[in-house]
């Protein structure tokens, strides 16, 4: 969904045209938070953004 709508909606479309690989590899985010997340000194928690097709990871750092 996300590199159609970029393709439609931008001046230069062929920004986008490696979108869906980059999309398809990182996929949800799950295995850059559970890399975060066994740093024993972080507390990780995600989020998902435009009905699952954007994921942000946010932290805080334990004392």
């Amino acid at each position: 969904m996300v590199p159609v709508a970029g393709t439609l909606l931008a001046a230069d479309p062929t920004e986008y045209r490696m979108l869906h690989r980059y999309l398809a590899a990182y996929r949800d985010g799950r295995r850059s938070t559970e890399a975060f997340a066994r740093h024993p000194q972080l507390e990780v928690g995600t989020r998902s953004h435009f009905f699952g097709c954007a994921t942000s990871v946010s932290g805080t750092r334990r004392r």
